[in-house]
């Protein structure tokens, strides 16, 4: 017995490592508290802190009075510590969903309850009575007697860290070795305090005043610094996996990447275990530049892959795509490979036969060009003469066409790889009337100037000038132009309508531009109007073509940008003015 009691002083220092070394954890969980759960987490590692360490320091206090109140802060520890680990089960597997309802909500009310009557025991006496410190080997030993209440409460607490417990031991047979460490040592980390407390509760110890849960809350603490800082437990999520399991990855037939927010990989579905030729619980944990070869930007777009399958090489591109919880919380990212190896090496011939194609022609034609003018120089028949000068005209044309092809292609692709800003319509529309073949027509612009399109000015000045070409091909007279806007037909566009009055553009013109293609029995007569169906395209928009016997309205609709209020003339205020039209005599 003196043996007993000469080691038992040890057991206060037990208890105050067990504090120290909780909030030790507290200190460090502190940088992951954007992850979910850790707030909840949090919260019931410090109440282990303070039960500790209050526990510690009432065994050393044999004053009655001052040893309840000291056992009141250990006893309001103690009701929070069950429910918010709970919390935090729920939050780290993927239920946080299950924190916002109204059953948990309700259920956060026995912790927030038991602290009220905790607080009021020592006038009201729910929870316990006949408070008294007795002499246990040289420590302050509390003895009372436990009401019902009392039982319920610590009852209710220790079987939400039971659920909680199972909860993370089902990660652990559920999601493969990823987390199985982690989860299992937070798992069983709740195991010897709530045998320590049930030991105390109902009196089974061999010494009923003494609460062994401070000293066997450090195999507790030892567990969890083990999980979080040993092992980063927070690095890699069960519910990353658990998200993806909702989307029915193996149902869709495109490879699938699953990745926590650190680049692991966590999933692969059925197509992305074919294609790489790798089992998914195999993959699991291994950085995603291992898997695919290469480096991914998690953020980034127009990314592409190659990937060697089946003996023949492919071209992947991969789109990234947050993937979140229940709750909404971003937990991991998605990657889903397209297979384009058919439409890149398309790309490739096309651009290829146009740089080639091109670059040839323009050098060919200037020599067929050169070499007409000198025979028309040279020739006296006045037929041959004239046959030169309409193949001189032509091969002018062809190469006004390559031109304009080259410049279109220059705008699409500057388009593409910058980003558009705020282009005033009507600046635009006024700068292209004054220059040929603009600025001998008739031209009534109705366009507030306060409209502003999000758009690269480049490739805009183009499709406009292609549109008023377009038209004017398919006039003998010269025609007169209206120009229209609608203001916004949304938050996001603009309508603007072209009006050509005195000609019309043919059917069979707008139906093949309509219908997307052109076949040996339905095709265009020039590039034009193409030009203004793919660029409109490019900056966003969509074009409608409505023609009547001598008149055709071209309607654009094109993305406004932010700030431009796109108002009606009639609605311009004092600050636009008048808005004068764009006349020129015929």
């Amino acid at each position: 017995m003196d043996h007993l009691a000469s080691a038992l002083p040890w057991l206060t220092l037990a208890a105050f490592a067990s504090g120290a070394g909780a909030l030790g954890l507290v200190s460090y969980l502190c940088r992951y508290r954007d992850q979910p759960g850790v707030d909840w987490f949090i919260l019931a590692i410090s109440s282990v802190a303070i039960f500790s360490i209050t526990y510690g320091v009432g065994l050393r206090v044999f004053d009655p009075v001052v040893r309840e109140a000291i056992g009141v802060v250990s006893w309001v520890a103690i009701v929070w510590m069950g429910i918010p680990f709970l919390a935090f089960a729920l939050a780290y597997t993927g239920r946080g969903r299950t924190i916002r309802s109204t059953p948990f909500r309700l259920l956060l009310g026995v912790p927030a309850l038991a602290t009220l009557l905790v607080v009021t025991n020592p006038v009201l006496g729910l929870l316990w009575s006949d408070f008294d410190v007795v002499s246990v080997f040289g420590h302050a030993g509390a003895e009372y007697a436990l009401e019902p209440l009392a039982y319920v409460i610590f009852i209710v607490g220790t079987l939400a860290a039971g659920l909680a417990t199972l909860l993370l031991f089902d990660t652990v047979f559920s999601y493969g070795p990823l987390y199985r460490r982690e989860a299992a040592a937070v798992a069983l980390s709740a195991v010897p305090p709530g045998v320590g407390g049930f030991v105390w509760l109902f009196g089974l110890g061999p010494v009923p005043q003494f609460n062994a849960m401070a000293v066997l809350f450090l195999p507790h603490v030892a567990l969890d610094a083990y999980a979080f800082v040993g092992n980063n437990m927070f690095d890699s999520r069960p519910a990353t996996r658990r998200a993806a399991e909702r989307t029915a990855i193996d149902d869709i037939d495109n490879p699938i990447v699953v990745l926590d927010e650190s680049g692991l990989v966590v999933r692969l579905n059925a197509a992305a275990e074919s294609l790489l030729e790798s089992d998914d619980v195999a993959t699991v944990g291994e950085p995603v530049a291992d898997l695919l070869g290469r480096s991914i930007d998690l953020e980034g777009t127009d990314q592409h892959v190659t990937i060697r399958s089946d003996g023949r090489r492919r071209e992947y591109a991969v789109s990234t795509s947050p993937l979140r919880d229940s709750a909404g919380t971003r937990v991991g990212y998605t990657l889903v490979l397209q297979d384009i190896t058919v439409e890149r090496q398309r790309e490739q011939r096309l651009q290829v036969l146009n740089r080639t194609l091109r670059h040839n022609l323009r050098n060919d034609l200037n020599v067929v060009h050169g070499y007409l003018e000198l025979a028309a120089e040279r020739i006296d028949d006045e037929g041959i003469e004239s046959t030169l000068e309409t193949a001189e005209e032509t091969t002018t044309e062809l190469m006004e066409l390559g031109t304009k092809a080259r410049r279109f292609e220059q705008a699409v692709a500057n388009e593409r790889q910058s980003a558009s800003d705020a282009v005033a319509l009507r600046r635009v529309i006024e700068k292209l009337a004054t220059e040929p073949p603009l600025d001998d027509r008739s031209i009534d612009v109705d366009v507030p100037r306060s409209l502003s399109l999000e758009a690269d000015e480049r490739l805009l000045r183009i499709v406009l000038r292609n549109l008023f070409e377009s038209c004017l091909q398919y006039a003998d007279d010269p025609p007169s132009f209206e120009i229209r806007t609608n203001g916004h037909i949304s938050s996001e566009f603009s309508h603007v309508d072209v009006r050509m009055l005195g000609a019309a553009i043919p059917d069979h013109e707008i139906a093949v531009v309509e219908d997307g293609q052109e076949t040996a029995l339905n095709h265009g007569s020039g590039m034009g109007l193409w030009f203004v169906k793919w660029g409109v395209s490019t900056l966003g928009g969509d074009v409608e073509f409505e023609t009547g016997d001598s008149a055709s309205t071209i309607r654009l609709q094109l993305p406004a940008a932010d700030g431009g209020d796109g108002r009606s003339p009639a609605d311009v205020g004092a600050d636009d003015g008048e808005i004068p039209d764009v006349e020129h005599a015929d």
